[in-house]
């Protein structure tokens, strides 16, 4: 496209004045009428993409409202579609920062009656991008938005073909974009255009953007809510209000525009009314809305959903982003209601219930509490003896190694000697260890619970009884939570410790007899059912001191 090029034999371009992310706007003179107008051309496209955007265009063409910049014409050219529209020479990006409070609640009350136009046409229109770019002053200095009515699906089909990678199901820009909208399938839905419109009234008071321009997804990372200094108490309010983390904490844009007198900032007050019922109709789908006298947890179909507060209303949307169509009055932590919803495809019933909020008093009592019980359960069942270091003669022999072609008997003053001893524990020889520390018993299976939270044993005889059917991956997991909990340092024994602690300060024979044995001063008790290292855990001398 260049100056002077006569475009659909009526508009002759004058001026180019603005590029954005799916195509380019430029001044036209209206050569049948004699007036200016702006043309919006579109990314080029093929018979299928100019198609798909003449039925996105057959949608918004009946809008017709004061804040919204609906396009008088469409046509395409060379294979571009684009829009006549009203010339509008100053957008909103040109008062970033520069604009005084009166000025702005003029501003988000032009918008918000844009956006409840849109959102309650038929069907329901919901923006994507709502940012100064996408605002535009009128000749009578109303503002109204542009850009609307360009699906998630058309968006991808412009990016598509013009050659740049589709890399999500929704569009907009990222530092407007809701927290709902970083979820692993977003949705656009009415509340996110609210969200938009909460950091567009940030970005239009103070020139810079909230949350470091990165969006939603820092609010859902536990980012501070922005402030808006120098200016009052009702304007930060609404932004913040708007920038609701939840979808149901925002006001509707229809809430917004009814809750403001621009005239008269200082009237603003969020109001708290309650939704009339009213019977779904075939495009609506019913929402639920609450009210307590306690403070307590909503749960739907035993899945918690939201908290509801004494004197506050709680929206608790079936699906995200509908409206509210139900009013239920919950009154204590008992009450439990089955509420039947119509919907447009099925019927469904909920069960709903309450589930009272402990104060962070109680909060704080039980988590010490539940602390003090983990520390009783862990010290009732972590029972370390002490292990006097020094060298002993680890492994043992027998016949089994001279049989065949040895043929030869072994020599029984090395010491270890044993008939039933397997070939690989031999050679027989001597290993020196530090002192240490090792559990008195294998594992058992009450420790691994108070440990773990779990008991993966195949025979649960009682939690004395060792603890089984654990793999090495499961004993490495048992051993960081242990030391988590203890804040010491635990690991497995080596198969030296183990054997060194087996044998005791008798040495020559593994002591135990049944259930357990001693033998000698200061050995070690193991119950003998299945011994494995995995059974095991000890700690350094130098390391824990019980």
């Amino acid at each position: 496209m260049e100056q002077n090029q006569i475009i659909g034999n009526r508009y002759q371009l004058k001026q180019h004045i603005g590029r954005g992310s799916f195509g380019e706007v430029w001044l036209a003179a209206d050569t049948f009428l004699g007036h200016d107008v702006a043309l919006k051309f579109y990314v080029a496209m093929d018979g299928n993409g100019c198609s798909e955007f003449r039925k996105e265009y057959s949608k918004v063409a009946h809008l017709h409202h004061d804040n919204l910049l609906t396009p008088s014409y469409y046509d395409e050219w060379d294979g571009h579609p684009y829009l006549v529209l009203e010339y509008c020479p100053v957008s909103a990006t040109a008062q970033i920062g520069r604009i005084d409070e009166r000025q702005l609640w003029h501003f988000i009350a032009d918008v918000a009656a844009g956006l409840a136009y849109m959102h309650d046409s038929k069907p329901t229109l919901v923006h994507q991008d709502i940012k100064p770019a996408n605002i535009l002053q009128k000749s009578d200095g109303h503002y109204a938005i542009t850009d609307f009515g360009i699906s998630v699906s058309l968006r991808s089909t412009m990016l598509r073909q013009s050659g740049r990678e589709v890399s999500g199901s929704v569009g907009g820009s990222i530092p407007y974009m809701g927290p709902e909208l970083f979820e692993a399938k977003p949705v656009p839905i009415m509340a996110s255009d609210v969200w938009a419109l909460g950091v567009t009234i940030y970005e239009m008071a103070t020139g810079d953007l909230p949350f470091m321009g990165q969006g939603g997804i820092m609010l859902k990372n536990g980012a501070e809510m922005p402030i808006l200094e120098g200016f009052s108490t009702q304007l930060n309010n609404l932004m913040q209000n708007c920038l609701a983390k939840e979808t149901w904490n925002r006001p509707t844009a229809a809430e917004i525009l009814e809750d403001i007198n621009p005239c008269e900032p200082a009237a603003y007050a969020p109001t708290r009314r309650e939704a009339p019922v009213v019977q779904p109709t075939e495009n609506q789908t019913p929402n639920l809305k609450f009210s307590t006298d306690v403070d307590c947890k909503i749960y739907v179909d035993d899945e918690p959903m939201a908290e509801a507060h004494v004197g506050r209303i709680t929206k608790l949307p079936l699906r995200q982003g509908e409206y509210l169509m139900r009013f239920v009055s919950l009154k204590n932590e008992a009450d439990s209601y089955s509420v039947n919803i119509t919907m447009p495809n099925a019927d469904k019933m909920f069960e709903i219930r309450l589930k009272e909020i402990e104060t962070e008093r109680e909060a704080a009592e039980q988590k010490e509490r539940q602390m003090e019980e983990e520390q009783n359960s862990l010290n009732r069942w972590l029972e370390m003896v002490y292990v006097e270091g020094g060298t002993f003669w680890m492994g043992a022999h027998s016949k089994k190694r001279f049989v065949g072609f040895l043929r030869r008997e072994p020599d029984t003053t090395i010491p270890n000697y044993d008939e039933c001893a397997e070939m690989d524990e031999d050679p027989v020889h001597q290993v020196s260890l530090s002192s240490f520390r090792i559990g008195k018993t294998q594992v058992t299976q009450g420790l691994w619970r108070a440990v773990m939270g779990s008991n993966p044993s195949s025979f649960k005889k009682g939690d004395n009884y060792p603890v089984e059917n654990v793999s090495w991956n499961d004993c490495q997991e048992f051993i960081r939570k242990l030391n988590q909990k203890t804040g010491k340092r635990f690991r497995l024994p080596t198969e030296a410790e183990w054997e060194y602690a087996a044998r005791g300060k008798a040495g020559n024979e593994f002591p135990w007899e049944n259930e357990s044995v001693k033998s000698g001063e200061g050995s070690v008790k193991i119950r003998n059912t299945g011994l494995s290292s995995s059974a095991f855990f000890r700690t350094e001398e130098n390391e824990v001191i019980i």
